[in-house]
């Protein structure tokens, strides 16, 4: 499986939160259609892909391959956005309305760069065309160790996709897109060290957070994305861990154009 290296939201240390898309009316979506339509290889979707201080490009996201049920999906050129990146570098699953990425999200990157924490993702739903509203699509959780500048670090993660809400409707750049899934995602991490007694240097926060929005009959047709932590302040304790003690970045993928055939 394809290894997320996703290493561009680290340049942006400091950057204030983008404001969020406001949603519409809140409604049941009932379909039979595909909220991420992948029967036919000449689909493609582009986008609009924003962040902060960098400059706008298109993300042309399009299916490479088909092997069992289970999609590759690419991007043309390189995607600088996280939840674009956990696409295309990891394999997606269709089956009876549910969909799951099979590969691994690599979550240190993040704090720095500092850790090595690889979340394997094994067929974690992250869409569902029959979920209910707040309905958990997936949960991880876990524990790792690792030594850093003569400490042993311990990361307690989770990960977690949850069927957010319904929309009837959701105006994107002026288009109105009809009958919308919204699910979120979040990576929760805290980073702990032992010194005597165990000190948090990362209290326990989500530093991932994910707001995708996908229409019947379309698929995905925006992401907003927020990166962000806050070190505790170790200042008393004479530690010094080079590099910046918080960071906060916000991301944002929306459509332009589509070419779909359910």
């Amino acid at each position: 499986m394809k290894k997320l290296l996703y290493k561009a939201f680290i340049l942006a240390a400091g950057l204030t939160t983008m404001v969020s898309c406001s949603d519409d009316d809140e409604n049941d979506v009932t379909s039979n259609q595909s909220f991420f339509p992948s029967s036919d290889n000449s689909n493609y979707w582009k986008y609009n892909s924003v962040m902060e201080d960098v400059e706008p490009s298109t993300d042309s996201l399009y299916i490479a391959s088909v092997n069992n049920n289970y999609y590759d999906f690419e991007v043309k050129d390189v995607s600088t956005n996280l939840f674009m990146g956990m696409l295309t570098q990891n394999d997606v699953k269709v089956e009876n309305g549910n969909y799951y990425l099979k590969g691994n999200v690599n979550a240190g990157d993040v704090i720095g760069n500092i850790l090595d924490l690889e979340i394997s993702l094994d067929d974690a739903r992250f869409l569902s065309e029959t979920a209910s509203v707040e309905e958990t699509l997936y949960e991880q959780s876990g524990q790792t160790e690792q030594e850093f500048s003569g400490m042993t670090l311990k990361s307690d993660y989770g990960i977690k996709f949850k069927n957010e809400e319904f929309l009837s409707s959701k105006n994107i750049n002026g288009v109105t897109y009809n009958n919308i899934i919204r699910v979120k995602m979040t990576l929760n991490l805290k980073i702990s060290t032992q010194l005597l007694i165990e000190i948090d240097l990362l209290p326990e926060q989500d530093v991932i957070t994910v707001d995708a929005y996908y229409a019947e009959g379309i698929g995905l047709v925006e992401s907003q994305t927020t990166l962000k932590y806050e070190l505790a302040d170790l200042s008393a304790l004479g530690l010094n861990l080079d590099f910046p003690t918080s960071m906060e970045q916000s991301q944002s993928e929306t459509i332009i154009e589509y070419q779909v055939s359910n």
